[in-house]
């Protein structure tokens, strides 16, 4: 209560996350003691789940009452389905003003029983999607933009002995500058920094948040903008080409290890595109000079590889957010996709790259996919 009430003094709103705490499978303890012990047999009953839930949340609504103006429900992936009806009275329990979000992550939209969306991932607005703050298409249409992204990481939270806060994902300036960003299109950010028992923090984390607070407040001069202005802008027939050439490079036989490919050339060059003599300065890496990938092309993606670095030019998501991989025996240490704008992030520690036993499940979240395609980056031991 002494933070609310500090909070309160200042005029600075509380927002409480919320995540239900579920392990993942095969480990069935938090499913068999939060569900019932026969939930697989009683076709996935959650009634005992929602009971604690909502008790929990009325609580805590209650217990804070105005001072407690929002909620950030995770993970709604596990919440639906559910009468969510029902499960907002006990949101707004104390506080029938109070906002609320549940997250889908890169799912659809599960219900329409909250007011803006959680935005995990979310770090600013294409004008074209949201306009004066709420998105204007897509599954979150008509819901207040909201992006709760990662500063630092490796992870969301600290809960392992010398557990080590790598730096920030976004030097200052380009923190301050995609804040600045989400204050003009009204389109609201939380960065997540982790912190340890103690309260502390990282400095270097620290440091940059002291830098976004100078920027919003002050308005003070950047020395970059956000979203960076595109540096290559190509016709139709130009992506089109550059998709063809990559298609053909997954058409090459393989060949001896060692054998390097040559790629260059496929490319009418005699066209004299300057689009796409930019493109192949920026990846032309990804292709020229690289081995035959270690998986098969597929109609959605072709694969290159320079020693231990693949690369996945993904061509079609096929109306999906992720991309399947086949097995790889070699440990993932670290994978990307190449057009993500943080200057330090790896997916397999977000979890949004995994190794299964069935193979890799790649997962990029719409605005960070490349154009005209995107290329994913993995590195392995």
């Amino acid at each position: 209560m002494e933070i609310a009430d500090e909070l309160n003094k200042r005029a600075i709103k509380l927002i409480l996350y919320y995540h239900v705490g579920h392990g993942d499978l095969p480990n069935t303890n938090w499913w068999n003691r939060n569900w019932n012990p026969n939930w697989l047999e009683e076709n996935y009953d959650k009634s005992l789940f929602f009971k604690n839930w909502q008790n929990i949340i009325t609580e805590v609504g209650e217990r804070y009452g105005e001072k407690l103006a929002g909620w950030l429900f995770d993970d709604d992936c596990v919440i639906y389905p559910a009468d969510y009806e029902t499960l907002g009275r006990a949101t707004k329990a104390g506080n029938p003003d109070r906002l609320v979000a549940y997250n889908s992550w890169i799912g659809s939209r599960f219900t329409e029983f909250q007011d803006y969306s959680f935005g995990e991932g979310f770090l600013g607005p294409d004008r074209e999607i949201v306009i004066n703050g709420k998105f204007v298409k897509g599954p979150f249409k008509g819901l207040q933009a909201f992006g709760c992204v990662m500063l630092d990481g490796p992870d969301w939270g600290v809960y392992q002995p010398d557990f080590k806060v790598l730096p920030p994902f976004y030097s200052e300036e380009k923190a301050a500058a995609i804040a600045r960003h989400a204050a003009q299109t009204k389109a609201p950010i939380a960065f997540n920094l982790l912190m340890y028992e103690d309260g502390t923090v990282s400095p270097a984390s620290l440091k940059t948040m002291e830098r976004i607070r100078q920027v919003v407040r002050t308005d003070a001069q950047l020395e970059t903008v956000y979203p960076e202005p595109a540096m290559i802008e190509m016709a139709a027939a130009e992506k089109e080409d550059i998709r063809r050439m990559i298609r053909a490079v997954g058409k090459q036989p393989k060949v001896n290890k060692g054998t390097m490919l040559e790629t260059r050339g496929t490319i009418a060059a005699d066209k004299g595109s300057k689009a796409i003599e930019q493109w192949m300065s920026r990846y032309g890496t990804t292709i020229d000079g690289t081995q035959i990938g270690p998986f098969e092309p597929t109609d959605s993606y072709v694969t290159t590889q320079r020693d231990n670095i693949i690369y996945v030019h993904i061509l079609d998501w096929q109306g999906k957010n992720n991309v399947s991989l086949p097995i790889i025996d070699r440990v993932l240490k670290r994978a990307y996709p190449l057009s993500d704008p943080r200057d330090n992030v790896n997916y397999v520690s977000l979890g949004w790259v995994r190794q299964e036993d069935w193979g890799l499940l790649l997962v990029v979240p719409e605005e960070f996919r490349g154009n005209p395609y995107t290329i994913f980056m993995l590195e392995i031991e």
